[in-house]
């Protein structure tokens, strides 16, 4: 495997009312054996604080608790990038973020980058996915996985040329819409219910050429253009999602 992945997910589940999502994800991404670090920021003063060691029972309470806005897990600073792990997801309790708290149509994001020596497949992304009842998001594929995070995240990197932080940007231009309208079409794309029904169903949705084609119990989809990443996207697969993507 010589691709890193990285994906953005968008979704209203509030995770700090139910954090197994959350959970599911990262004990599926941090195999025992290798060492991580665990942050968040705090709900109320949005101060971030210093990482520590890696427990996720003590990052769940602090989620359930409704102190976190924030919460990650990630390798150590140092690691090389191809077997480097980042997970960010944000998780203010509904009753302190009454208004959507991202840039987006949609109250939270998830960002989660893999180096290319860790990825072993979608399955746990896709599952987050369909658990949080995704409205948008996308997996995308760099050859590194810092380019591939900046990309999912929309943000920048030390060693990102001047083009390639341009490519970032351009793809920002539906940002406030994402979740009304998707964020893609990528590598793998996910649909909200929406999205879907727009269309035309399931069932078209299906014959779009894609390699796989998930259904989600939301009633949303995720697309996906080859079984080995690539960050080329089929024309076809463009003109196929135009209904929905842009308003």
């Amino acid at each position: 495997m010589s691709s890193a992945v990285a994906a953005a997910f968008y979704f209203d589940c509030e995770l700090a009312a139910n954090p197994e999502p959350f959970a599911a994800l990262v004990e599926s991404l941090t195999p025992v054996g290798h060492s991580y670090l665990q942050w968040h920021i705090d709900a109320e003063n949005r101060k971030a604080r210093p990482p520590s060691a890696f427990d996720l029972v003590r990052l769940l309470a602090r989620i359930t608790s409704g102190e976190t806005s924030v919460v990650g897990v990630e390798t150590a600073l140092r690691t090389r990038d191809a077997g480097a792990l980042f997970i960010g997801v944000d998780t203010t309790p509904v009753a302190k973020c009454p208004e959507r708290y991202t840039l987006t149509k949609c109250r939270y994001e998830a960002i989660v980058a893999i180096g290319a020596e860790r990825f072993e497949g979608v399955d746990a992304l896709i599952n987050f996915a369909d658990s949080v009842a995704v409205r948008a998001g996308a997996i995308f594929v760099a050859d590194t996985m810092e380019y591939a995070r900046a990309f999912a995240s929309g943000g920048s990197g030390p060693t990102l040329t001047a083009a390639e932080n341009d490519r970032i940007t351009d793809g920002l231009y539906w940002r406030p819409r994402w979740g009304e309208v998707i964020r893609g079409p990528a590598w793998g794309t996910f649909l909200g219910a929406h999205h879907v029904d727009k269309l035309g169903g399931m069932t078209r949705v299906e014959r779009s050429g894609c390699a796989r084609v998930i259904a989600l119990r939301s009633g949303g989809a995720y697309l996906q253009t080859t079984l080995a990443p690539t960050d080329a996207v089929p024309d076809a697969l463009v003109r196929f999602l135009e209904p929905v993507r842009h308003p």
